[in-house]
C-alpha cells in the first residue's frame, strides 16, 4: 500500500501494490481538465504491472473541498476503466458497506444531474 506524493512515476513502474491519494495533489486545475494525479502514461504502467488505485472515502469525506477532489476521483476511475485498471473503494474508518457502495456508484456515474 503506497499513499501518493506527487510524484509517483517510480512507484508505478515498481508494480503488484495498492496506490491511494492521487487526487489530493495542492496543484491547481486545468482549464478542461483536472490535475488529477493521474495520466494515460501512469494508467498504462499500473496495468503493465496489476497495480490497484484506490480512492480514499474516509480521505474525501475529511477533505475540505470535496467538489474538486471528487472531480478528480471521477476523471481518475475514467482513465483506470478506459486501461482496464483494477480500482479499490477504501475506507480507514470505520464505514458502513452501503456507504462504499453509493460512493462507487456515484464515481462510476457519467453524470451527476
Amino acid at each position: 500500500m503506497y499513499k501518493a506524493t506527487g510524484n509517483d512515476r517510480k512507484t508505478f513502474e515498481k508494480g503488484n501494490q495498492l496506490i491511494y491519494y492521487l487526487e489530493f495533489s495542492k496543484r491547481k486545475d486545468f482549464i478542461f481538465h483536472r490535475n488529477s494525479g493521474m495520466n494515460q502514461v501512469l494508467a498504462k504502467i499500473a496495468k503493465q504491472k496489476h497495480d490497484i488505485i484506490g480512492f480514499s472515502f474516509s480521505d474525501w469525506i475529511k477533505s475540505e473541498n470535496k467538489a474538486i477532489v471528487f472531480g478528480r476521483m471521477q476523471q481518475n476511475n475514467k482513465l483506470c476503466k478506459k486501461y482496464k485498471v483494477k480500482t479499490q473503494i477504501l475506507s480507514f474508518e470505520k464505514e458502513d458497506a452501503t456507504f462504499l457502495k453509493s460512493f462507487d456508484r456515484l464515481l462510476t456515474k457519467k453524470k451527476l444531474y
